[in-house]
């Protein structure tokens, strides 16, 4: 009675490990599909995404994009923002420019129900204080 306790015990041990790795595994091989659909999907949609920032601001095109994953948080340098006018760009400018490129990047990576590849995001503009 007390060895076939134990060996359930360590096969539950064992399946709890090899599930963990599963999900390690995969969540790593998901970050690698998800950086390569990032820049595959930018790059297809770049004219569209600079056409629905808000009218007054604009991304400077000659400054490169930037995709990383920190832990599970999918980090992106952007370009630096600019006012169309010539001005520095305000806080709230940032913010909105920064929901907007958020909703686009989870829109790109959510084709299709249950292909939920969503992340934590974080922008972070070039020329942000």
């Amino acid at each position: 009675m007390g060895k076939s306790i134990v060996a359930l015990m360590l096969v539950g041990t064992l399946l709890m490990i090899g599930s963990l790795v599963y999900v390690y595994t995969h969540r790593e091989d998901l970050k690698t599909s998800v950086l390569g659909e990032m820049t595959t999907e930018f790059q297809a949609r770049q004219d569209q995404l600079l056409a629905s920032m808000p009218p007054d601001l604009a991304i400077n095109p000659s400054e490169p994009w930037n995709f990383s994953f920190v832990g599970d948080e999918l980090h992106i340098a952007a370009p630096s923002l600019i006012q169309k006018t010539g001005a520095a760009p305000s806080t709230e400018q940032f913010e909105a420019a920064r929901t907007q490129l958020t909703a686009s990047i989870h829109g790109w990576l959510t084709k299709k129900p249950g292909d939920d590849k969503r992340f934590p995001v974080r922008i972070r503009f070039k020329n942000e204080p």
